[in-house]
């Protein structure tokens, strides 16, 4: 390169240095409502990458439809502002402060905020939202568009309480036809003592929660906040991602509140509304709730890592929350519990007892528990398990440890009338008293039935179902109750001991819950025992009509103890019982113990039991020898409906052979739901699966039954109610839309709705009951109700409704009162113990009016009456005067004026007036009068005109005579009317 290229380059590259280059002003704005467009955006976009103060108390920042990214910051202070945009895209800082602050995000008036493409509000990079303060301030982001939440390291949502009592903020957010992601920390914590805030996260299709390195929290000292999360489509809580609405830890504080609705819903991460530790003296916080349902399909709850995955526990002295979960959907509304779930209580002392919470799950189709619920309480009550609680035809798997077990008694488990209930050789049912810190506790209660079988499967494993108690205290119970068969398989336990007296334990089979009349078989291949150590508080019964004094019951129709099943009852010093009823037939193979003064192993069949190579039967079955043979049913009492004979066993044919046998109703040759005959050969209540709901599809599954499955959200449908319009389903329920416009526009009428028959337009009755009008009570289309003149009352008084009786009038002070004025000049207008007085003014007294042409007024008996009124004409008698008509304001003020040449006379003056053209003479009215005389004259003016002649007055004589008009032509009749026309001009002789 030469030298001479190589200065030139050099000369280049200096002045790309130092020539200054054209950049935008930075967009800062402050005071008051700033009006930003028209120096920080361009026709479609805004870029806001300054600082945005306002100060107003209300602002409205109308970007139109602009896509407005905010990489500086807008600062809210205390005040509400509007961010009005087609999408925002926050990378810098919104805030705002004091607890009150108020921004809303949405779409300028006719527009939207989002659209296919681009989110209506995204948060990236380092972007914040800083609403906290004493109190959290309130965000709300009304989208049409997806809503996206993904910041980066350094950012974060923040609406947390920074004073001890302060409360958490509301944080709530909307996309109307997208998804909302939060991927990111979000903090409504509040104080040490005070109410974490609320989050609302509302998606018209799905809402998903992914890994942050911080919670999305809403904890409080004093109770833990809100978090509502719908998502019409879906529901996804990935792994990594956690949520919590906490008592905040060392505070003693109250779990919140979770709730969780949508179509689908999956859980891995975790859900925690667990209480606080620490609170005064050490007693911890109680636990919340969770509240999650799924709609249209599954619900899932796992954790690939264990662990659990949803918590309500109680801290130390604090009782546990509850976990609900339940589905809508009966074809695809399964729900699996893959992670565990705990409403434990945590108190380790007496001083921290707590109890145990509640856990329900609800599905509308299968349900499966494969990992843990602990509702244990280690000094407390133990709580409570509810599966299937709304007894939905669907299965039940168990495959994992429930845990229902206290230091004083073990709590209560339940599961509703399922299709079939199975307990895998992997489960176990810990609801047993445990540990003696307490002195022991009796054992808790366990029920459940199935429609059709219950099975506790046989397994090395050594599935086990324990509701015994510990010191003195009395075992629990347990009752299962299947429809067809019911099996403990080997391997498999049940226990109810007693630590004192023992328990209880029903196992039947062909039944349901009230009555022993279907086909089913009790088989027990493992370990049943109801032991004890101490006796019964109350000696009841134990026979084949009343087995409440029965320790084991086994009922079926086939009821077995296979060689490797054992039965036990015993009691060492108490008398115990074990009953087997075997409508069909009782078989023992293994051991049935009642061992001890007094025991009994009663059997009841309608043959024989079978006992050969029977392990060990201790004491032998009775109460017959052998056991008893009571006669076989053959039919039902046409009154009662009891069974007959008496003391019956019911038979049990075989359903779906195609032969009706009693107890059967039917029998079509097939055990399938949905047609005329039952699974059980009973004529069903209902022949159809219509269930009369116009929002559920009415589909049959053969094996599960009627599956009305809830139609689509939004599809139409008719409420039966004539007062709503576009109505849709919601949920499986038809919900009523706008309310119908009944208004006829009149005012007459009066408008109203009725479900049945719609609008009506009643006439309104005007009648006010008052009468203080007189009426008549009518009513004008224009105006409404017209209740006529007001009723009149004398001076002082006022007409008071509804009797319309006249009193006087109240008033307040006393003295003269303008509240009391009655218009009248003539009363005195005085209030006297707080009642008006108008009494009459001294007679006389004035009382004028401003009129001057009606006499002067004065006060008469408390009346104004009259004085004497001139004349309307204001006639004075003076002929020579002008009158005028009165003046109401002057009076009569123009008779002074005089009439010109006017003489006033007396009768019999001359009245001379020096002219001798004219009669004078005193007319009667007391004037002169001066009337011409005919032909007189003193003047030429006086004469008449005539025709072709001049005016002449003869001065001597007085009189007129006209001369000829020289020169003018004759023909026109110059010498009058009485002379013929001539020819020739007019001289002096005519």
């Amino acid at each position: 390169m030469s030298g001479r290229l190589r200065g030139a380059l050099a000369a280049v590259a200096l002045l790309a240095i130092v020539t200054p280059r054209s950049a935008r002003a930075v967009c800062n704005a402050g005071g008051g409502c700033p009006d930003v467009v028209a120096t920080c955006c361009g026709a479609t976009s805004c870029t806001l990458d300054g600082t945005i103060t306002v100060t107003d108390d209300v602002c409205v920042l109308n970007f139109g439809s602009r896509d407005v990214t905010l990489s500086g910051e807008i600062a809210a202070g205390p005040h509400m502002v509007t961010i009005e945009a087609g999408s925002v895209h926050l990378t810098g800082r919104l805030s705002a402060a004091g607890g009150r602050g108020i921004v809303t995000i949405a779409a300028a008036p006719g527009g939207m905020l989002g659209r296919p493409g681009m989110p209506g509000f995204s948060l990236t990079d380092r972007g914040r939202i800083d609403l906290s303060g004493s109190n959290g301030s309130t965000l709300a982001i009304d989208a049409d568009g997806a809503v996206e939440l993904r910041g980066g390291q350094g950012s974060l949502v923040s609406a947390k309480a920074t004073d001890p009592g302060g409360a958490g903020g509301t944080i709530d957010i909307t996309s109307r036809s997208d998804s909302i992601t939060i991927g990111m920390p979000v903090s409504l914590d509040g104080g040490d003592s005070g109410i974490g805030g609320t989050l609302r996260l509302t998606a018209a299709k799905s809402l998903t929660f992914t890994p942050s390195a911080a919670p999305v929290s809403a904890a409080g000292g004093f109770e833990g906040g809100t978090l509502d999360f719908e998502g019409a489509e879906s529901v996804a809580f990935n792994v990594g991602s956690n949520v919590q609405a906490i008592g905040a830890p060392l505070t003693g504080g109250s779990g919140g509140t979770i709730d969780v609705g949508g179509g689908t819903i999956d859980i891995e991460g975790i859900l925690d509304a667990s209480g606080g530790t620490g609170g005064v003296g050490g007693v911890g916080g109680d636990g919340g709730f969770v509240s999650i349902e799924a709609r249209h399909g599954p619900l899932m709850v796992m954790r690939r890592t264990g662990g659990v995955g949803i918590t309500v526990d109680g801290a130390p002295g604090g009782d546990s929350g509850e976990v609900d979960l339940s589905t809508d959907s009966p074809v695809s509304g399964t729900i699996t519990v893959g992670a565990q779930m705990s409403a434990a209580a945590q108190g380790n002392t007496t001083l921290t007892a707590g109890s145990g919470g509640t856990i329900g799950v609800d599905a509308a189709a299968k349900l499966t528990v494969n990992a843990n619920l602990d509702v244990s309480a280690l000094t407390g009550d133990a709580g409570e398990i509810d599966l299937n609680e709304n007894d939905n035809d669907i299965d039940v798997v168990v495959n994992a440890k429930l845990d229902v077990s206290a230091a004083t008694g073990g709590g209560v488990l339940s599961i509703g009338n399922s299709h079939d209930v199975e307990f895998t050789p992997g489960a176990s049912v810990n609801i047993n008293a445990v540990g003696s810190l307490t002195g022991g506790g009796p054992g808790g209660e366990v029920t459940l039935s199935a429609r059709r079988d219950v099975l506790f499967d046989a397994g090395a494993a050594g599935l086990s179902l324990n509701a015994s108690g510990s010191g003195t205290f009395p075992g629990g119970s347990i009752t299962a109750i299947a429809g067809r068969n019911l099996t403990v398989g080997r391997g498999a336990s049940l226990h109810a001991d007693g630590g004192g007296p023992s328990g209880a334990i029903r196992l039947r089979a062909g039944s349901d819950a009230t009555d022993s009349q279907w086909t089913g078989n009790v088989t027990v291949d493992g370990q049943v025992t109801a032991t004890g150590n101490g006796p019964q508080p109350v000696a009841l019964p134990c026979t084949d009509r009343d087995d409440r004094g029965c320790q084991i019951v086994l009922d079926g129709c086939q009821v077995t103890i296979s060689a490797s099943g054992a039965v036990d009852s015993t009691d060492a010093a108490n008398a115990t019982s074990n009953l087997l009823i075997g409508r069909k037939s009782i078989t023992v193979a293994g051991v049935l113990r009642a061992t001890g003064p007094g025991g009994a192993n009663d059997a009841y069949a309608s043959a024989s039991p079978q006992t050969t190579g029977a392990r060990a039967i201790n004491p032998p079955l009775g109460p017959c020898a052998g056991g008893c043979l009571p006669p076989v049913c053959t039919g039902r009492d046409p009154t009662s409906a009891a069974f007959v004979p008496d003391g019956c066993l019911v038979p049990c044919p075989t359903c779906g052979n195609g032969a009706v046998e009693f107890p059967e109703q039917c029998d079509d040759s097939n055990t399938d739901e949905c047609d005329a005959c039952d699974p059980h050969c009973r004529v069903p209540a209902h022949a159809t699966c219509e269930d009369n709901n116009v929002c559920t599809s009415d589909d049959c599954d053969p094996t599960f039954g009627c599956r009305n499955e809830p139609l689509a959200d939004g599809t139409g449908c008719d409420d039966g109610n004539l007062c709503t319009t576009a109505d849709t389903c919601r949920g499986g329920v038809c919900l009523g839309g706008p309310t119908a416009v009944c208004d006829d526009q009149n005012v007459c009428t009066l408008d109203s709705c009725e479900a049945a028959t719609g609008c009506r337009h009643d006439a309104i009755n005007c009648d006010d009951h008052d009468a203080c009008t007189v009426g008549p009570d009518t009513c004008d289309p224009q105006i409404g109700c017209h209740h006529g003149a007001l009723k009149t009352c004398d001076v002082g008084k006022v007409c008071q409704s509804p009797g319309g009786e006249c009193v006087q009038k109240p008033c307040s002070p006393n003295g003269p009162n303008t509240a009391c004025a009655d218009g009248n000049p003539c009363t005195t207008d005085v209030c006297e113990n707080g009642l008006c007085r108008n009494a009459p003014v001294a007679d006389a007294t004035p009382c004028d009016n401003t009129d001057r042409c009606d006499g002067r007024e004065t006060c008469q008996a408390g009346v104004c009456v009259p004085g004497v009124a001139p004349p309307l004409d204001c006639d004075d008698q003076d002929p020579c005067t002008i009158d005028r008509a009165c003046d109401p304001a002057a009076g009569c003020t123009g008779h002074n004026d005089p009439i010109p040449r006017c003489m006033r006379c007396q009768p019999g003056d001359t009245c001379d007036d020096g002219n001798p053209c004219t009669t004078d003479s005193c007319l009667p009215e007391g004037v002169c009068g001066h009337d011409n005389k005919p032909g007189c004259c003193t003047v030429d003016q006086d004469c008449p005109e005539q025709v072709c002649m001049q005016r002449h007055c003869d001065q001597p004589t007085g009189s007129c005579q006209p001369v000829p008009t020289p020169s003018v032509a004759c023909g026109g009749g110059c010498q009058g009317p009485e002379i013929a026309v001539l020819s020739g001009t007019c001289d002096a002789r005519g």
